[in-house]
Formats: structure tokens, sequence, C-alpha cells
């Protein structure tokens, strides 16, 4: 099977501003972990902290209106979701796995690069 890694959504803008402010320790903290992490996970997808399927549908209506804002709709049937800590004190990283049995294909899609405080509005 053939692994696509994307980096979408919120986590695509805030990969970006992290790009251009890398001159700053902590910006070039979060993107080193950030490459770290997706080796991991491209050698084992379920390397990240499961988010259970019970909030993630408790929490459906806020993250629908999550992915409708960056025009995503085909991921507003979440049903799996991982997270992994960016830092030890403020951020983590939120992906999901998709798979197009079509094509043969895994694709690792990370919707979220977010603080510990706008994670815990969306994942508890």
């Amino acid at each position: 099977m053939k692994t696509v890694v994307k980096v979408i959504c919120q986590a695509e803008e805030k990969y970006q501003e992290l790009l251009v402010t890398q001159q700053h320790k902590e910006s070039r903290l979060l993107l080193k972990k950030f490459s770290f992490l997706q080796e991991c996970i491209k050698r084992d997808f379920a390397y990240g902290e499961v988010i259970k399927k019970e909030v993630l549908r408790k929490n459906k209506d806020l993250l629908n209106s999550f992915f409708r804002q960056y025009q995503y709709p085909d991921l507003i049937e979440l049903d799996n979701c991982f997270c992994c800590d960016l830092t030890r004190t403020n951020w983590r990283m939120v992906y999901t796995i998709v798979r197009d049995a079509a094509d043969d294909t895994r694709y690792i899609l990370y919707f979220m690069i977010v603080d510990h405080q706008t994670y815990e509005k969306y994942f508890t």
C-alpha cells in the first residue's frame, strides 16, 4: 500500500507560519518535532495518541464546522483521529488516516497544529 502525506486545513496555515518565523527558537523546535513525528507516523500510522470515537461523536458539529471552513467536507465523517505532542507544554498536532481502496493508497492527513487550549475545545 502506498502512503501519501498531506498537511491540510489549519495545519497547513500554521506550518507556513512556522517556516516564515523559523528564526525564532520555538518555531524551529516545532518544525523539527513535526518532521520527526512525520517520519515516526509514516512507519507506524497509529503512532499518536488515539482520540476516542465518542469524543469525535460528541464534538461532531464543531469538527464539521472546522472542515467546512477549510473546504474539506469529505472529512466531515471523521472516523479516526490521533494526536501527538509537539512540545511538552503547549502544542499538539492532530491527524487522521484515510484509505482509498480504489488505488491502494493510505493518506496521512495532518489537519491541526494547535495549542492545548484549542485542542481541548475540539477533543475533550
